[in-house]
C-alpha cells in the first residue's frame, strides 16, 4: 500500500470525535410530538372535509331527484315492518355485549 492508502485506511478506522447535545433527546421527543399533534389536526381536518363532502353530495342528490322517503321500493320491510324492527334492535343489542363483555374479557 502507498501512503495515501494508509492515511485514508487509518482515517477510516478512526472513530469521528462528536457528542451530542445534552438536551438532544428532549429536542427529538419534542419534535416527535408536535409532528404528531400536526397529523391529528391534519386527520381530523380531512375527516370533517369528508363529512362535509358527504353531506353536500347528499343534500344536491335530494334536491336534484326530489327524492322523496318511502319504504316502497322495499315491499317486504313495509309489510314486516315488526321483524324489521326486532332485526336492528336485535343487531343493535349484539354490537353492545361484543362492546360491554367480550372486548372487555380479551383486554384483560
Amino acid at each position: 500500500m502507498n501512503d495515501i492508502e494508509k492515511q485514508i485506511e487509518s482515517a477510516l478506522l478512526r472513530e469521528p470525535e462528536f457528542r451530542l447535545p445534552v438536551s438532544f433527546a428532549d429536542r427529538m421527543v419534542s419534535m416527535m410530538e408536535a409532528s404528531i399533534q400536526k397529523e391529528k389536526r391534519w386527520e381530523i381536518f380531512l375527516i370533517g372535509l369528508g363529512a362535509l363532502s358527504f353531506l353536500a353530495a347528499f343534500v344536491v342528490t335530494i334536491v336534484l331527484t326530489d327524492f322523496k322517503i318511502s319504504l316502497s321500493g322495499f315491499p317486504f320491510i313495509a309489510s314486516h315492518w315488526g321483524l324489521a324492527a326486532f332485526a336492528v334492535s336485535f343487531i343493535l343489542l349484539l354490537n353492545y355485549l361484543d362492546w360491554r363483555l367480550v372486548r372487555k374479557v380479551q383486554n384483560g
